[in-house]
């Protein structure tokens, strides 16, 4: 069971419910582009002792965006590599494992203690899938991972913005350091947006604040020499799965100059 105590947490960590509520939402609409049944069990699970009203429509899609685009790009790593290690840095209430899980790959899920604690009540357990609690800053956390020979992929979502860019370098710094082949799939935040987290009403209604972001993946590379730039993808390009206007919008750079992206590195 899950209680009114439990959900006390930070104000980055209450974010965590922002991201659930919204793939709920988006699994229960008739023409929803996300399936999320875990999302909707724990929806069910806390409404009566959480703030259930809408959330800010922004936030909800960005959501639900970038989770298509990061499913998308999971599943592709998985595909070329099925045994794959998965680390999942900031999980929050994040139940990705489920929805690209081949019964190969191993999965971590990394959040700081009292954020594993409530995971642990409100998300169903699989042999595959582990978790580690500790904060993304320390290092213990990195060799708690039994990488082994297998390729590894870290995923970051909605964390790094919370960040201060020389915690960024340090995390990066860390991951290099215990796993120097990985790829890494990151979300990214706008430079512009920095500081003016009521651009988002939901987030800033925790009392979070937006510290970092960046106007390029490529702009990453120059936190640390061994992480290569490969990929990216502007969430406005995607927002017409939700949006149709977004067809004409995402080619106003001013549109996508304030958009996050999702963007994949490696280290080389």
């Amino acid at each position: 069971m899950i209680s009114k105590e439990d959900l006390k947490l930070g104000s980055v960590e209450r974010t965590m419910f922002i991201t659930m509520m919204a793939r709920a939402r988006e699994t229960l609409r008739e023409d929803g582009i996300i399936s999320d049944r875990y999302a909707v069990e724990m929806y069910e699970k806390i409404k009566d002792i959480f703030p259930t009203e809408k959330g800010d429509w922004k936030s909800e899609t960005g959501v639900v965006v970038r989770t298509v685009i990061l499913d998308g790009y999971i599943r592709g790593f998985i595909e070329k590599n099925p045994e794959a290690v998965c680390i999942n840095v900031g999980a929050g209430l994040d139940t990705r494992f489920f929805r690209v899980n081949n019964e190969k790959i191993t999965w971590y899920d990394v959040d700081l203690p009292e954020v594993i604690e409530v995971r642990e009540k409100l998300i169903p357990h699989h042999k595959n899938k582990i978790s580690i609690s500790c904060d993304a800053l320390d290092p213990r956390w990195t060799s708690e991972v039994d990488a082994g020979e297998g390729p590894v992929l870290i995923i970051m979502e909605g964390l790094l913005m919370y960040f201060e860019e020389k915690d960024v370098k340090r995390v990066i710094h860390m991951m290099q350091q215990q796993f120097p082949n990985a790829t890494l799939v990151l979300e990214l935040l706008s430079e512009k947006i920095v500081k003016k987290t009521d651009m988002a009403d939901a987030v800033s209604k925790t009392g979070a604040v937006f510290q970092w972001g960046v106007s390029s993946g490529r702009d990453v590379e120059n936190l640390n020499a061994n992480l290569k730039f490969i990929e990216e993808t502007n969430l406005a390009d995607k927002m017409y799965l939700k949006m149709g206007i977004y067809k004409l919008l995402s080619k106003i750079s001013f549109i996508k100059n304030l958009s996050n992206r999702i963007a994949v590195f490696r280290f080389v």
